[in-house]
């Protein structure tokens, strides 16, 4: 295998995506304490987005990885309304959903990249015996 064979699976991975996702929540956790704007729903939606990476990262098998990144995705949506319904809509709070909406579109790859990989193991699985 190439290097670009080897880059192209690395990027197609649904590990790879929740890694990128847990970095995007670190960097927003941080931009959000340098701010000031730490509250306490956005901070748990990343909270729960970095648990999720670290969790696919124990768990071998794509099936419950996929459970693991929809789940995660629909409690950072739920946070993130939460922390929205919460405040006033200010130009301030544009930037924090533009970051929330990153990590859900990651959160969200993640899960179809773990469904392909299932997919692809159990016809893989079909065609071997």
């Amino acid at each position: 295998m190439n290097r670009a064979e080897m880059l192209k699976q690395w990027l197609t991975a649904g590990r790879t995506t929740m890694a990128l996702a847990a970095a995007w929540s670190a960097f927003d956790v941080l931009v959000n304490l340098v701010i000031g704007m730490g509250e306490v729903p956005r901070v748990a939606g990343n909270v729960i987005a970095i648990a999720a990476a670290g969790l696919v990262y124990l768990i071998t098998s794509p099936r419950p990885n996929t459970l693991v990144a929809a789940v995660a995705a629909f409690l950072v949506l739920g946070f993130n309304v939460t922390w929205l319904v919460g405040n006033k809509l200010e130009a301030s709070m544009l930037i924090g959903l533009a970051f929330a909406w990153v990590l859900l579109a990651l959160l969200a790859w993640a899960a179809f990249l773990y469904r392909e990989e299932g997919r692809r193991a159990r016809f893989a699985a079909t065609q071997d015996g």
